[in-house]
């Protein structure tokens, strides 16, 4: 019970901080519509998720299988969020992911 409280905790703090952050990475001219697919985005995955949730149930998988085909998303999220933030002090950031986080407007 604990960790689904700790869980859904999380993923509130995940698309918050990334709604926020939204605002560092378009110029002004197209920030509210960025703002919008980004909540859009958002949102599409709050009504897909139940659905998949309901998918991945009915394969008979046992029940950390699912706890970890569950976590992917936050690790996921989490990952993003780290590498924005090296980006955004100026840290160095992996080769790797410079193709995934887009470089803020000076």
């Amino acid at each position: 019970m604990i960790t689904l409280f700790t869980a859904g905790l999380f993923v509130v703090g995940v698309q918050s901080v990334l709604n926020a952050l939204t605002g560092l990475f378009y110029p002004p001219e197209i920030r509210s519509t960025g703002s919008g697919w980004a909540l859009g985005i958002g949102r599409a995955g709050a009504a897909l998720g139940p659905a998949l949730g309901s998918a991945l149930g009915s394969l008979g998988l046992a029940r950390n299988q699912l706890f970890y085909l569950e976590a992917a998303p936050f690790v996921i999220g989490a990952a993003a969020i780290y590498l924005i933030r090296l980006q955004l002090r100026g840290g160095p950031v992996p080769e790797s992911a410079v193709a995934v986080v887009r470089t803020v407007p000076e």
